[in-house]
């Protein structure tokens, strides 16, 4: 299984904290900034802060405060699908044409 980079468009997105929020890019096109509204409260930005990204996710190092901020996974229930999944199992699903979607399992619950 081959899979082209050049299938995958890349989206920057700017996130930033500051006053005990965490603001992050809603809409890249205008540059308009969204407060995450659960985060807010939990982080002390007077206090340390290292914040960097990994996977399509801000990890936030505050203290004892250890955040993650994912702007890229989407939640998929095995009850769904039919079958459960465990964590690294690479889920597929044909769209037609010949196009395959394809999604790595990072964690399995049941629920």
């Amino acid at each position: 299984m081959a899979v082209s980079l050049t299938e995958y468009a890349n989206v920057r997105r700017l996130v930033a904290a500051a006053n005990n929020e965490l603001w992050y890019e809603g809409n890249v096109a205008t540059g308009e900034m969204t407060e995450l509204a659960a985060a807010n409260g939990d982080m002390d930005t007077t206090d340390q802060l290292n914040m960097f990204e990994a996977y399509q996710k801000a990890l936030v190092v505050n203290g004892a405060n250890l955040k993650v901020a994912d702007f890229g996974n989407i939640k998929l229930t095995s009850s769904a699908l039919g079958t459960a999944h465990a964590h690294g199992d690479l889920l597929t699903q044909d769209q037609g044409g010949g196009d395959v979607a394809y999604m790595t399992v990072d964690s399995s619950t049941t629920e």
